[in-house]
């Protein structure tokens, strides 16, 4: 639908001259950047399995980084099938579960601060753009909520386990807070290992955004980095906040609208963001397909997983 609209508001012979004059070495260089957000997932994990004594290679971890996005595209669920699919390949790569288990909540808590973070990066540099500042206003605010309960959320109830009897009887829920709890707390409360953490996923937004950027140059445009980065952040939390997998359409209309209110013609946006979806969002599920399945067939059935 975002496509139509856009191309309807566009001029088509500016869209298709765009696309001519593409430079296939920055889809090229976008595709490295891709892959180097993957490598910062991984190293997020590699830094606490490695205060825990349980170290294991980037790579191994990246895949696993690759199969979480999968699985979170495949079966929408705030995120938990993902985390629970890591805590598996993790166990099943002779990690302890509390050492698997702090991995995540490290994960969690530093994500959200990292964007919570970036957030207030991107509205101090679009504050000079009232319609930017508009479009983010209501988004932002709550995110802002969410940005410090869920860490809060998470640290509380890896310190403190709920009564089982209390658990909310969705499934997958029950599963996360359950696992959730058997962190270690030495790790998940260790200052130095989050801030570590931190730069890792401040490390991922970067990525992110000079890959959109990236996306820009090889249509031949050259856009306001600010601009860019404001895109990145209102896409981001529009994809977060809404209730479609992936936030397909409104990742989209949100960041072409954005990119126009900052001088960037709809085509120039539309062209640029759909290659940016290709890079992020529809390439790697092929290979998160791969990973994906293969983590699946390690786990082993319900009931006989060690316990260590």
């Amino acid at each position: 639908m975002i496509v139509l609209v856009a191309i309807h508001w566009a001029e088509g012979e500016e869209l298709l001259a765009l696309v001519r004059q593409g430079r296939p070495g920055w889809l090229l260089a976008g595709a490295a950047l891709q892959v180097g957000t993957y490598l910062a997932a991984g190293a997020v994990w590699q830094g606490v399995l490695r205060r825990g004594e349980r170290p294991l290679g980037l790579a191994q971890l990246a895949r696993l980084a690759i199969a979480k996005l999968f699985v979170d595209q495949a079966m929408p669920s705030a995120g938990i099938s993902g985390t629970l699919v890591v805590v598996q390949g993790l166990r099943q790569r002779a990690v302890p579960r509390p050492v698997a288990v702090s991995a995540i909540v490290v994960d969690l808590v530093s994500h959200y601060i990292a964007l919570s973070g970036a957030l207030a990066l991107a509205l101090a540099l679009a504050s000079a753009r009232a319609e930017e500042v508009r479009l983010v206003a209501v988004p932002a605010g709550i995110f802002a909520i969410v940005a410090v309960a869920v860490p809060v959320a998470l640290l509380r109830l890896s310190a403190h386990p709920p009564d089982p009897a209390r658990l909310p009887r969705i499934r997958a829920l029950r599963r996360l807070l359950d696992t959730l709890a058997q962190a270690r707390p030495d790790l998940i409360r260790d200052r130095g290992l989050l801030a570590r953490a931190v730069l890792f996923q401040l490390t991922i937004i970067t990525l992110d955004t000079s890959t959109r950027y990236a996306m820009h140059l090889a249509l031949g445009l050259v856009p306001d980095l600010a601009g860019v980065f404001a895109a990145m952040m209102l896409g981001t939390l529009a994809r977060i906040i809404g209730i479609v997998p992936g936030g397909l359409g409104t990742f989209e209309a949100v960041t072409v609208a954005t990119l126009h209110a900052s001088g960037v013609s709809v085509a120039g946006a539309l062209a640029a963001t759909l290659l940016f979806r290709g890079l992020s969002f529809w390439l790697p599920l092929l290979p998160g397909l791969w990973a994906a399945r293969r983590e699946t067939a390690r786990l082993p059935p319900r009931g006989q997983e060690a316990t260590s």
